[in-house]
């Protein structure tokens, strides 16, 4: 973003990617508890809900999904060097080895 500093080895499709992911998970909660009338005790829109309802939940998911994807593809597999920060409980926290930081980002974008 313009005048953030640090963050400009950031592409902006990153960042509008992870805001994109929050706007869909806020609709995602409109259309499950305000419009659908709340998930059943399966964690599930309740019964009779409308087709076009399930689904469009069901798409506001694989969005969710697609932009969480894009975003550890990115932290994997994007060109540059990245700068981890590992925490330990009791330990503290110090920088992190490049590869360990990119390793479990490129294990779920596998899947």
């Amino acid at each position: 973003m313009p005048g953030a500093g640090a963050s400009d080895a950031v592409p902006r499709w990153v960042v509008a990617g992870a805001g994109l992911m929050f706007a869909l998970c806020g609709a995602a909660m409109i259309v499950g508890y305000a419009v659908a009338g709340g998930v059943g005790l399966d964690s599930d829109l309740p019964p009779g809900t409308p087709r076009r309802m399930r689904l469009i939940q069901y798409l506001l998911g694989l969005g969710i999904i697609a932009c969480l994807a894009a975003i550890a593809t990115w932290i994997a597999f994007g060109p540059g060097p990245r700068a981890f920060t590992v925490t330990l409980p009791s330990l503290g926290r110090g920088p992190g080895d490049e590869t360990v930081g990119r390793a479990p980002s490129s294990d779920s974008a596998r899947c």
